[in-house]
């Protein structure tokens, strides 16, 4: 097939708020490329940050490898980002663009109306890719059949409509990691041991937690790839790059135990020597004492949980069905069998209060995870939760390049502040972490470099949490 498709990825700094490299690469463009490379499209893809790109060296590249189309991947904190880069393209090249991701799903009509955009994908992207360029190849410019897909025509927009999500996942080639430039540039802040390789061997997740925009692309299915087409991938990735961890990136692994155990045992079986890592935490309500044994049996050595809230009343409205005691025995057991523990919580969740940040600190200090994250909350645009809170009138910045994980907070509460919220996450950080107990505990932890390269890089995350100065603009603190 002589067609050539160029897949960027805009800088991902604004999504963490602070200077980072990237964790990983998208999966799901690399899942894009691997089926329209079997389809024969010639694809290229470069990332503005691990290729360390400027706009000159973007505009030379797609010079030289002149794409059919041009396609790009964002999440809401770098929209504004992609619509530059898009911008920035159409000034000097007559070149289709295709936006998709996580927030053209969310906001389609949004993303659509933009003049630089041509057509955004909706949901599940490999099939809607693929059929747009048979399409497009074909001469044809006629999209209705295209499902999933939004596109303008004579200076209207049309919706094709919902695509039916992919059944059978073991059809979906593995990910194209090999066209990333630089592999090794994705270093994960929480690895022991590089190279790292992702990788997702369930999708979706049947939470409906109204915060959580998985849904969106996923509905509320749980699809499971077969256990063989996971290892296959394994032994792939561990042949072709030498990785020496594996994170799985799969929403919560654990929905399923009886998979689970399986996918454990097949894995312990081939007896490979690379570490395995949870990229998510694992749903505190299902963890048990078999599960924690097969997940030790490969060498996992680090389990996390979603909290949110030590508050009934909050998980309540966001529909968080996991009440704060199954999270405690879930901790619990997980320490009496000798893993490390996470868990993360949300301030600024509707409901919070200054009682409720109290009782979740005093929570998170009672459960005394090895490493607790207070993460303020953000509303994501198509979430659940945004409408709610937007209606109320509580948010009060629209601009995303603020709606970054460890940024400033983008809203108010009806008794608390953005700067509120903001007081409230560095004394959570500060209560936490600076105990004497806690302070001890990391420093006899450290038995080797890599531990301590770890502790630096969290000691590194707390400070900025917690000396940070920059209070939201026009955010005067209340109750300080």
């Amino acid at each position: 097939m002589n067609f050539k498709a160029l897949f960027i990825i805009p800088s991902q700094r604004k999504v963490y708020g602070m200077r980072l490299s990237p964790a990983y690469p998208p999966l799901g463009l690399l899942y894009i490329s691997s089926v329209l490379e079997k389809l024969g499209v010639e694809v290229k893809i470069l990332d503005y940050d691990v290729d360390k790109l400027n706009d000159s060296a973007l505009l030379s590249s797609i010079k030289d490898f002149r794409p059919n189309i041009i396609g790009m991947t964002s999440t809401t904190p770098i929209i504004n980002e992609a619509f530059r880069l898009a911008d920035l393209i159409k000034s000097n090249f007559e070149i289709n663009i295709i936006l998709g991701g996580i927030h053209p799903t969310l906001v389609p009509d949004e993303c659509i109306s933009h003049h630089s955009v041509d057509f955004v994908v909706k949901g599940e992207a490999e099939d809607t890719i693929r059929d747009f360029i048979l399409e497009t190849v074909s001469g044809g410019k006629d999209f209705s059949n295209v499902k999933g897909l939004f596109y303008k025509q004579e200076g209207k927009f049309y919706f094709t409509g919902e695509r039916n999500l992919i059944e059978d996942l073991d059809k979906i080639p593995f990910p194209a990691r090999h066209l990333l430039n630089n592999f090794l540039g994705y270093k994960p802040p929480d690895a022991e041991h590089l190279p790292v390789a992702s990788i997702m061997t369930t999708r979706g997740c049947p939470g409906r937690c109204t915060y959580c925009c998985t849904q969106n692309i996923f509905k509320d299915r749980y699809r499971m790839r077969g256990i063989e087409n996971v290892l296959e991938e394994i032994d792939d990735i561990i042949k072709r790059f030498k990785v020496r961890e594996i994170h799985i990136a799969d929403d919560a692994l654990n929905i399923n135990k009886i998979r689970t155990m399986q996918l454990c045992e097949a894995i312990r079986k081939r007896n490979y020597n690379v570490a395995f890592e949870f990229l998510n935490g694992l749903r505190a309500d299902l963890i048990d004492q078999d599960l924690l044994e097969a997940f030790k049996s490969i060498g996992i050595r680090n389990v996390g949980f979603g909290v949110e809230s030590a508050d009934k009343n909050i998980l309540k409205r966001v529909k968080k069905n996991i009440p704060p005691e199954k999270v405690e025995d879930a901790v619990r057991l997980a320490k009496n069998n000798g893993f490390k523990t996470w868990v993360f919580f949300m301030i600024g969740l509707p409901g919070e209060t200054e009682e409720t940040i109290k009782n979740t600190i005093k929570f998170a200090k009672k459960l005394d995870a090895d490493f607790t994250k207070f993460m303020i909350f953000k509303p994501y645009p198509g979430s659940e939760i945004y409408k709610e809170i937007k209606d109320k009138g509580y948010i009060d910045s629209f601009d995303f390049d603020k709606y970054g994980v460890y940024t400033p907070p983008v809203h108010h509460l009806e008794s608390l502040s953005a700067a509120d919220l903001l007081y409230w996450q560095k004394r959570a950080f500060r209560e936490f972490y600076f105990r004497p107990k806690k302070i001890w505990a990391h420093i006899i932890r450290q038995k080797s470099l890599s531990q301590l390269k770890l502790s630096l890089r969290g000691f590194i995350f707390i400070c900025f949490n917690i000396f940070r100065k920059q209070p939201p603009p026009g955010c005067k603190p209340q109750g300080i």
